[in-house]
């Protein structure tokens, strides 16, 4: 297909009702919950750990509410509160030892023997896998050699390269919003729907070299085939993670055919991009990297979506809630976001046309330092679950091998003994701390170890250059009529519903 039509194809605005996706993955869990439960009570063969302090008894009913409500953070954090003085300490579901840890320490510990030591728990890695194998999923030689296919775009030399597009996308982005206040004023827009555009144009452009544009593909408010589909995805991947026995297999479901359907558009992306030759260049990034691979014989066909899938899944719905978030935390604080908003202000007055560089970005300390309070008070991943495959010792505590690890960075941007006041939002708190030292920190937000985040640094770019322009276009504040936000954790944490915003 043509350049214009595959733009008509992958962007074309759903016409359709919308569909109540989280209700019908709802009565999915009922089902999982059913053999999840059953497969606890077989699976009583592995070692407990008697020496380990037991939390709340009851804790499976929480466990089983959480899931069903897609808040699945509040389990754990129920849990740390209730053991505040626990560095280590265990949940008991049904006969299953639940390992979890709250102290940072420790947490660097086990994500420095990843994957000696620990490993995802199979469930995940199933669930993950079944879109192919793929980074993200991947774990020993498999990740490695992932890794280094996959990790060559974020090279500090290619990001550069980045910035031109980052900032026309951004520009295209803010045009959309400055036109909207103007042609409808006063009306409400979903800013976090409206944001999912802009990210995922960034993740095409730099990805695939593909000038997506899913931005000007329709007016505020109308949604883009792609995004809409990309709405099933995360739901889907937490109750595939979350399911003992993987029954789509066998069965195809109302919500897995839906996440089907977001399947077979990055595949027909995957073979639109190769046939127009995309991959060619280095502007395709990562898509060139991979073609690069595939024609030495390193990596298949289907090595190549699963990869591309991954990179648009976890590129795509982090950047757009970690953003979201932020900006809520800015409308709260109109006296930190005058303080943000001179600084955006004096650093662009002294750039040609409004281009940020890297070097501009590295100006805005107080914009940094905002985004780095709010992904500690809305941690987008605030636990990680791992199996232990060896026997280790934390700090001076066994854990036995075919244990559940939990690690709750969330436990630790929560406890005073880090961070003073936990529980208010001081960006100084970040004052000279690089996105890049934030883990020296304690502040989790891209990993630990081995397995951080390969891209965080062109998400740091892409954050920065949207957050500096919508602060110095736009006035941010908190709606008359505004409540506090609700979050919901579907594989990541969310604002419930989206952020929404009025002009």
């Amino acid at each position: 297909m043509s350049s214009t039509n595959a733009i008509d194809y992958f962007c074309s605005l759903t016409k359709k009702t919308p569909i109540n996706f989280n209700q019908y993955i709802k009565y999915e869990y009922v089902f999982v919950l059913f053999f999840m439960i059953i497969f606890i009570l077989l699976d009583v063969h592995k070692r407990s750990h008697p020496h380990i302090k037991n939390s709340n008894k009851f804790a499976v009913f929480d466990f089983l509410y959480s899931i069903f409500n897609n808040r699945f953070h509040l389990f754990f954090r129920h849990q740390f509160e209730a053991n505040p003085d626990q560095s280590i300490f265990k949940i008991n579901l049904l006969l299953q030892d639940l390992i979890v840890i709250t102290d940072p320490e420790y947490i660097k510990h086990v994500c420095n023997n990843r994957p000696l030591k620990y490993t995802r728990i199979e469930g995940l890695i199933e669930g993950l896998n079944g879109c192919g194998k793929n980074v993200f999923s991947g774990e020993g030689s498999q990740w490695s050699h992932h890794r280094k296919v996959t990790a060559s775009q974020f090279n500090t030399f290619k990001l550069p390269k980045m910035e031109k597009p980052i900032n026309q996308i951004v520009d295209r982005f803010v045009k959309k919003l400055e036109t909207h206040t103007i042609e409808q004023p006063h009306q409400s827009v979903n800013f976090s729907k409206e944001v999912s555009s802009y990210t995922l144009d960034v993740l095409f452009k730099t990805g695939f070299g593909y000038d997506l544009n899913s931005i000007e593909s329709g007016q505020v408010g109308t949604t883009p085939k792609i995004i809409k589909r990309l709405e099933c995805v995360m739901g889907n991947i937490t109750k595939r993670c979350l399911s003992p026995f993987h029954y789509w297999k066998y069965y195809t479901t109302f919500t897995e055919s839906k996440f089907n359907k977001f399947l077979d558009l990055v595949k027909d992306f995957k073979n639109h991009f190769i046939q127009q030759d995309y991959a060619i260049t280095e502007e395709a990034g990562l898509l060139h990297s991979l073609m690069v691979q595939m024609k030495q014989g390193l990596i298949d066909d289907d090595e190549i979506y699963a990869n591309m899938l991954c990179y648009i899944i976890a590129g795509h719905d982090t950047s757009s809630k970690a953003i979201s978030y932020a900006i809520w935390y800015l409308a709260k604080h109109p006296d930190i976001l005058q303080k943000v908003k001179k600084e955006v202000v004096d650093v662009l007055a002294n750039t040609e046309n409004s281009y940020l560089s890297n070097k501009d970005i590295d100006k805005l300390q107080l914009l940094q330092q905002v985004l780095l309070e709010s992904m500690r008070l809305k941690p987008l991943v605030s636990f990680i679950l791992l199996e232990c495959i060896e026997d280790d010792v934390v700090g001076d505590t066994e854990i036995y091998a075919g244990a559940q690890v939990v690690l709750t960075t969330e436990a630790v941007y929560r406890n005073a003994e880090y961070f003073p006041e936990p529980e208010e939002f001081k960006p100084e708190r970040w004052e000279g701390v690089s996105f890049e030292r934030c883990t020296d920190y304690n502040l989790f937000a891209f990993g630990y170890g081995p397995r951080m985040c390969p891209g965080r640094k062109m998400v740091r770019v892409q954050m920065l250059i949207l957050f500096a322009k919508l602060i110095a276009n736009f006035d941010i504040k908190l709606a008359e009529n505004s409540i506090e936000l609700v979050d919901e954790h579907v594989f990541v944490l969310s604002p419930e519903g989206g952020l929404n915003s009025y002009n």
